[in-house]
């Protein structure tokens, strides 16, 4: 409670009497003014009880139905101050949104024998991003005027503006589209739930399904498999950020294809109860970083990260991939799935010709996304799925980057954007059907290696219009 104006206007007025009173001799005026000053005393008592009672049956509600909105688009937020019985004293709300948010701050008020009053504020939101609004303060004026007391609200509605993201997103392979997750525990849908990650000795409630006999019966004891599907999933996000991902036409960029499955990837996890990592790159290097973690704060954190990504349209172009299926960098993708798979003396023998022009190298590297997977798997999270977000602009480095993600056990899903489809100066649907099976074929490559998914994100429609042979 706090001393008005009017107060300090009362209480000069009784020094002006006890000064009057003593310098004149007048014991009347000293007894007035000690009269005024026991009437405030006994005011501010009184005020103190009443604006409490006043506080306790006032409420302030603030209801809005809408959690999520498009940036710049308008919503309506009703604002409403009741109290419980008709106000003996003023009572006034003053609503203020914090800069950047395109509202007017207004101020409700119940004057004495009120009991309502209501405001609807339009409000749009031109910044991506989460947002608790409006602030609010009420005000309480004592019946004489002399004391107040202000009180901070917050209003509990929290709205998350998101940027205009493209429509028809397609994430499939080879032109079908496909789920992002899928299976027991809601798990990546890469991994490969029936691999044995380890054994251990059975214990009473094991199914019988799962006991290894060759090892039960060479240790003289019970051994029971544990597979993938039964560990839990940590899901960590990598994503390419750096300018060549700005490619495109406004709103309809790489990165904005991408962000918006991986913001799906974040609703995945959470509704999965999965800790999930978050790693953005851009031209500077790693620009955010989060350990694993599966908070409801911490997904939002993530999502809130993505949010704020600049997608704009970007001049920086990379040259697009050679369209020739017997280049080196084909030819090396190709070894390299042999070898994988098939570790004979012929794969041996012509594996290190087939890899001269780079092999797996996990030292220091001056590439972004590189040492963004190095920086998880260096502290020990080795071994979850890495969903790596990037285009396939450079895929002989992408390679390394895949090699890195899958070490110890790991799993990698790569959502690619086919730069043919966003080469906005090639007017050729005969030509972008080519490029575009030329990355079909590296596509499928990747996706060929162990614990290995590869996923093609990219405009839906586009898409179909090369594959049916028409115009884009």
């Amino acid at each position: 409670m706090s001393p008005t104006s009017e107060f300090w206007a009362a209480v000069g007025v009784v020094g002006i009497l006890y000064v009057a009173g003593i310098l004149g001799n007048l014991p009347l005026l000293i007894f007035a003014g000690s009269g005024l000053t026991a009437w405030l005393l006994i005011s501010a008592m009184l005020t103190s009880s009443t604006l409490v009672e006043t506080h306790d049956s006032v409420s302030v509600h603030v209801v809005s139905d809408t959690k999520q909105v498009a940036l710049g688009e308008q919503i309506k937020l009703p604002v409403t101050v009741s109290a419980s019985e008709p106000v003996s004293h003023p009572v006034t709300v003053d609503v203020e949104f914090p800069a950047g948010i395109d509202a007017s701050n207004v101020t409700l008020q119940l004057s004495p024998g009120q009991y309502q009053a209501r405001e609807v504020i339009p409000v749009s939101l031109p910044l991506a991003g989460r947002f608790t609004l409006p602030k609010m303060t009420v005000r309480y004026v004592s019946g004489d005027g002399l004391f107040t007391q202000s009180v901070s609200l917050e209003s509990g509605v929290t709205i998350t503006a998101t940027p205009r993201g493209p429509e028809g997103i397609h994430v499939g392979t080879g032109g079908e589209r496909t789920k992002l997750f899928g299976g027991h525990n809601g798990r990546w849908y890469t991994d490969r739930g029936d691999d044995v990650a380890s054994t251990r000795e059975y214990q009473p409630g094991d199914a019988f399904r799962r006991i290894d006999w060759k090892a039960t019966a060479r240790l003289d004891e019970p051994i029971v498999r544990e597979f993938d599907s039964d560990q839990e999933l940590r899901i960590h996000v990598v994503v390419d950020a750096q300018s060549r991902l700005r490619a495109g036409t406004s709103g309809r960029t790489k990165l904005d294809y991408l962000r918006e499955v991986a913001m799906r990837t974040v609703a995945g996890a959470e509704m999965n109860d999965n800790p999930l990592s978050l790693t953005i790159v851009n031209d500077d290097g790693i620009q955010t970083a989060t350990d694993l973690a599966r908070t409801n704060d911490h997904y939002q954190r993530a999502r809130d990260s993505l949010l704020a990504l600049d997608t704009s349209v970007s001049g920086t172009r990379v040259a697009p991939p050679p369209i020739n299926s017997d280049n080196p960098v084909s030819a090396q993708w190709k070894a390299e799935v042999f070898r994988r798979r098939d570790e004979t003396t012929f794969t041996r023998t012509l594996g290190p010709y087939f890899r001269r022009g780079g092999s797996f190298d996990p030292g220091e590297s001056d590439d972004h996304l590189f040492n963004a997977v190095q920086r998880h798997v260096s502290r020990g999270n080795a071994g979850g799925t890495t969903v790596i977000f990037t285009d396939d602009e450079q895929r002989r480095r992408l390679m390394d980057i895949v090699q890195l993600a899958t070490w110890k056990r790991g799993k990698a899903t790569v959502c690619l954007t086919p730069t043919a489809l966003f080469d906005e100066g090639d007017d050729s649907s005969a030509h972008t059907f080519e490029r575009l099976s030329d990355f079909e074929e590296y596509r499928r490559s990747l996706d060929q290696l162990p614990g290995v998914a590869a996923l093609e994100v990219g405009p839906d429609n586009r898409l179909k219009s090369v594959l049916n042979g028409r115009n884009p």
